[in-house]
This record gives C-alpha cells, structure tokens and sequence, in this order.
C-alpha cells in the first residue's frame, strides 16, 4: 500500500474512532516522519505570506501557472484566486499530497487547480501537464537558501516554461555579515561543542541555525551572489568575500542570509538597522547559517556549494 494510501485509511479510521490510542500513535508517527518541523511556523508566517500574495497577485491574471513544491495549496490558491488562468501543483511528499488534494477540493478555486502528485524533476509535458506554462511560482527556500534544492530544482524546471516566461520570484540577493550571537555567548557548552568541530575540521568551519534574536550585526553587509535569470547563480561559485569587524565582541560569527526581491519589496530572514521598514519584510520562520569564525578584526572567507546545496564556509 503506498504512503498515501496508507495516510488516508487513517485518517478515515481514526475519525470513526477518535479514542483510539494506537490510531493516534501512528498518525503521529507518520507526521514527524513526512512533515519537516519547519513547514507549520512557515504556514503561519504572516510577512512571508504577505510578500508572496501581493508578487503573486500583481503577476499571474490570465496566465497559467505551475507551483513547484505546492505544500497545502496555499500559493496556488492564491493565485487561482487572482485571476489565473490555469494553475498545476506539483508535490513529491505523499503527506502534503493528501492535505493539499483536501484543501483544493474544498476551495472555491479548486476548479482551477490541477495536483500533481509528483517532483517537479518528474513533469513531463503533454502527460502531467499540457503545456509549457507562462510562470513558475515556488517557495522551497531553506534557512540558508541553498539546501531545499532550489537551484537544481528550478534550473531543471526552465524546460516546462514558455519562451519569455518567468519565475516568482524572479531574484533572490545573498548576503554576508559579521555578528555576535549573544544565544551562543550564553551556552558555553554548546560553544564547546563547535571549538572542537572547528579542530577537526581545521578550515571547513561547522553551521548552526538560529534565531535572529539575539544576534548584533558587526561588520557592514556585503551582497555576494545573486540568484536570478532562471535561478543561475551570478557570479558563480565559489565567492570570496572580506568583512571588517567594525565593533568587538565575544563571539564573532559568519551570518549567511538573503533576500527575496520583488520590484522595491523585499522578504529577508535577517533584519538590518538600515533596512527600509517600508518595503522590508522579515520572514520569521527562517533563521539564519551562522558560522563560527576565530576571533581577529579582517576576514577573508571562501564559499562554496556542494552540490549545488550546501554551502561551506572556509576562512582564509
């Protein structure tokens, strides 16, 4: 039976029969197994959603559109809603293709939406979908840009988009500064824990997600790479970048992070003292890749990407 299939008996069983405990238990198992921790704060991430509901609106009136990692549905709702003429959701993970195949059914807008319960990388044109189409829409942006596989994703998905289509968004800036996080000043155990990484990996320094709280920016931010043009990097990889550590502090760290660009507005996961209020969003669902760094006052850092996805840090 596959993993859908299996979702959906029990489901039905466990509504006719809400009291059971081992009912409970696997369908608890099976969400921590196919829903990643982070997909409930981004479904409630009211800037985040705010941004792409007013790109999407502006773009996709009378256009077809496919939505690449479509979740819930919650994107191409939105653009059904605005007017699109047509919009194909493709999604590989078996649970979110059951909630999105009930949340469309359910919509007003469900009419115009067609699921596809595949990878993107699977589409074939004239058996998924009939044609190419005139726009992409994804969000499957990691915390570091990099490790959902949007680059690989996107780039195989310039085949299913007509000739002088486009990608929502069209730009994603990435960005480098230095910080102190004073979260990590307050855990020495954990900053223990990263000293002895950064020994064995002599150069190759080790990541670690958090919260913007607590982090102050001490360098000036640099833009280093942008992703654009039907998500090719530019310049490519790897990127040399020097930051001068304008304040002191305790603990300096490598803070890699982006943003998403839409004409003058913009949806970062790290906020800025001489960010624009007026056209900046913070995406809060998003941390941020901070990078230990040795302490010293000129940094000179090497990154790169493994396999188009990791990305690595190495001081120079």
């Amino acid at each position: 039976m596959t993993t859908k299939k299996t979702l959906a008996r029990l489901l039905n069983e466990a509504q006719r029969n809400p009291d059971d405990a081992d009912l409970k238990h696997q369908l608890n198992s099976m969400t921590r197994r196919y829903v990643p921790q982070w997909h409930l704060p981004m479904l409630y991430d009211d800037s985040r959603n705010l941004f792409y509901q007013r790109m999407i609106e502006k773009a996709v009136r009378g256009k077809t559109i496919l939505e690449i990692g479509a979740g819930t549905g919650f994107l191409s709702i939105i653009a059904a809603r605005a007017g699109a003429k047509h919009v194909y959701a493709c999604e590989g993970n078996p649970l979110f293709q059951n909630i999105a195949e009930q949340v469309i059914e359910q919509s007003s807008f469900g009419h115009q939406i067609t699921l596809i319960p595949k990878l993107s990388t699977q589409l074939q044109i004239g058996k998924d979908i009939p044609a190419k189409v005139d726009l992409i829409v994804s969000e499957i942006i990691s915390t570091d840009l990099f490790t959902e596989n949007i680059v690989t994703y996107l780039r195989d998905a310039k085949r299913l988009l007509k000739s002088g289509g486009t990608f929502l968004p069209a730009t994603i800036e990435v960005w480098g500064c230095l910080v102190e996080n004073e979260a990590q000043q307050r855990d020495p155990d954990e900053r223990t824990v990263h000293t002895e990484l950064l020994e064995k990996l002599v150069d190759q320094v080790p990541q670690m997600n958090a919260a913007h709280r607590g982090l102050r920016l001490v360098s000036k931010p640099k833009r280093f790479a942008v992703l654009e043009n039907g998500y090719e990097l530019s310049p490519s990889a790897p990127w040399k970048l020097n930051l001068k550590r304008t304040a002191t502090c305790s603990q300096t760290s490598f803070c890699l992070y982006f943003r998403t660009v839409d004409g003058r507005n913009q949806l970062t996961n790290f906020v800025r003292t001489d960010d624009d209020p007026k056209s900046m969003l913070y995406a809060s669902s998003w941390g941020q890749m901070l990078y230990p760094l040795d302490e010293r006052d000129d940094y000179t850092l090497k990154i790169h990407l493994i396999e188009d996805r990791y990305p690595v840090v190495m001081t120079l």
